[in-house]
């Protein structure tokens, strides 16, 4: 057996994972396909060297090359996800069928390779549930490659680092990521050996896939903040507590508004508060990304200095958050704070923004950032309630002793 890969992806698990202190986010299961070029022209080389020199050589015909791939993501801050996965391309596969005159016989070529990658991607917003995705990786490939006839079988293994460059096509749905990717690999070549009767092999290749990424409850437990996420759970969004969508931390005063001036601006009026009313019949279904997108679009109707965009960027981001997406949940509310300080404004939805992004430091295991957005709610909380809740989870997220 040979145990080359296990000992790869061991090395590729050390070196990348092992490190971080948070649990995956995300899992992923992956089809891929590869087109390498010269895949026919190096088996007529080996059928050269098995052959002997035969001048009339036959007809190669080359299957396509599919490939699976597996593996988890963390999210980085605001930027995408870091991430491990293991794959197997299989092939390029050719075969050929000789004809001596008095026989035929099939001559195959069979090439496998496993591969064990870290990888790095962006996330580049393109509108609504749309993003682009460019991505690097890097790590450890095994290769083996036979060939075999009916007398006859010989095969070779070989080793190397790989690496890919990719750019994909990201379309959010409520629980899952849809990914198609176009993307260049560079593999290990195969190096000549003429006494095992192979011709060197070059499979670097561009390819595409579609990967389907699964998210993970938002209560898995992250290093030294459980007893936080408990005392969280009944002042925020958490899936183990059900609230009403028009629950919050802070009694909000009458929300606030443009005055009226023009048949336009009260049409926008109905249009937001349309698109508000559905938003929060969604959230109070569970469906998290439909009610995200619609506070999404409500907030599209409002005009740069209306103060409710400041609300209705914070009610995206609790939506996204209740999914498990703290990465665009965290977009949402930064978007919200940054609009409240433009039109400085202090009400419970500036309050809710930094209490959501501290929760969402807390999931990602971002002990110092939980802290600071914890005691900046608690600072413009004016509910004496909150401001204490907000002390006893502070409290519980103090760092272990010698830590």
């Amino acid at each position: 057996m040979n145990k080359s890969p296990i000992f790869g992806a061991a090395f590729i698990y050390g070196l990348f994972l092992a490190p971080l202190n948070a649990a995956p986010s995300r899992f992923f299961m992956e089809g891929e396909t590869f087109f390498p070029s010269g895949s026919e022209e190096s088996f007529e080389k080996d059928l050269q060297l098995n052959i002997l020199g035969r001048r009339n050589l036959p007809d190669v015909q080359t299957d396509f090359t599919p490939g699976i791939r597996m593996g988890f993501l963390y999210p980085l801050r605001n930027t995408g996800d870091f991430g491990f996965s293991a794959d197997y391309i299989m092939g390029p596969n050719s075969q050929a069928t000789l004809d001596t005159g008095y026989s035929k016989t099939k001559l195959e070529r069979d090439i496998g390779v496993a591969r064990g990658l870290g990888e790095i991607a962006l996330e580049l917003p393109l509108g609504g549930e749309w993003m682009l995705q460019p991505g690097i990786s890097a790590g450890l490939a095994f290769g083996k490659v036979r060939i075999k006839s009916a007398s006859d079988s010989r095969s070779k293994s070989w080793s190397g680092l790989t690496w890919e460059i990719s750019s994909g096509l990201v379309r959010r749905m409520k629980n899952t990521d849809l990914v198609l990717s176009l993307r260049y690999a560079g593999l290990p070549q195969y190096d000549d050996d003429p006494d095992k009767g192979f011709s060197p092999i070059d499979l670097d290749s561009f390819g595409i896939s579609f990967r389907l990424i699964f998210g993970m409850p938002l209560d898995r437990p992250v290093r030294r903040t459980r007893r936080a996420s408990r005392a969280l759970s009944y002042d925020y969004p958490h899936p183990k507590v059900k609230r009403n969508a028009d629950t919050d931390q802070e009694a909000e005063a009458p929300e606030p508004g443009p005055a009226p001036a023009s048949e336009d601006s009260a049409e926008t009026d109905s249009d937001y508060e349309e698109r508000m009313k559905s938003a929060k019949e969604y959230f109070s279904a569970g469906a998290y990304q439909d009610a995200a997108s619609a506070y999404g679009d409500a907030a599209a109707f409002l005009p740069e200095d209306d103060p409710r965009l400041v609300k209705a960027l914070e009610r995206k981001g609790k939506s996204l958050a209740m999914m498990g997406d703290c990465t665009r949940a965290k977009r949402a509310y930064t978007s919200a704070l940054k609009k409240a300080e433009v039109l400085e404004i202090k009400n419970a939805a500036v309050v809710n923004a930094y209490i959501g992004l501290a929760y969402c430091g807390e999931q990602e295991g971002n002990l110092n950032s939980a802290r600071a957005n914890y005691r900046a709610a608690m600072k413009l909380s004016a509910n004496p309630e909150i401001r204490k809740k907000i002390g006893r989870i502070l409290i519980n997220l103090r760092p272990a002793s010698g830590q």
